[in-house]
């Protein structure tokens, strides 16, 4: 074998090898991609089933709590009525009532007048009167409407 036949097989060789080389790391870095798009893909799902369960733990105890106060007769909300008896493992901290004139009364008076205060400041001064009825039965309406469009799982 002659010197320079012997140089072109190691260098056609040596170009096979670094073809070899290049197709690998080519489709490991491809493999890497893929796993990463998989892992984030995972991840994105698990959060989306704990956000669920979370949602439909609130949803049941919301629940609970509306259909509790949904037996109580409306005069149990006039005032100085006794249907609400103190009870410290209650979730529910106060019982109001938003009048159609944007004014906050509860049957709880004068115990809880402090309470009435700090959520009438939550809900902020409005200079129409009946603002915040507005302000509440339209997002109530806009909650029930888009709570109807959602897809249902049957």
């Amino acid at each position: 074998m002659k010197p320079s036949r012997s140089f072109l097989i190691w260098t056609t060789l040596a170009l096979c090898g670094v073809m070899v080389l290049g197709a690998m790391a080519w489709l490991t870095r491809d493999v890497l991609a893929s796993e990463k798009y998989r892992a984030q893909a995972q991840a994105r799902a698990d959060l989306e089933e704990c956000t669920r369960l979370a949602l439909w733990r609130m949803d049941a105890a919301g629940a609970a709590i509306v259909s509790g106060e949904n037996r109580r007769l409306p005069e149990e909300y006039q005032l100085g009525s006794k249907a609400f008896p103190e009870d410290p493992g209650s979730i529910v901290n106060l019982h109001f009532e938003l009048l159609e004139n944007g004014a906050l009364t509860s049957p709880e008076l004068p115990t809880v007048a402090a309470k009435l205060q700090e959520l009438q400041a939550l809900l902020g001064k409005s200079p129409i009167p009946g603002a915040e009825w507005s302000m509440l039965k339209c997002a109530a309406d806009a909650s029930e409407s888009n709570w109807s469009q959602l897809p249902k799982d049957d």
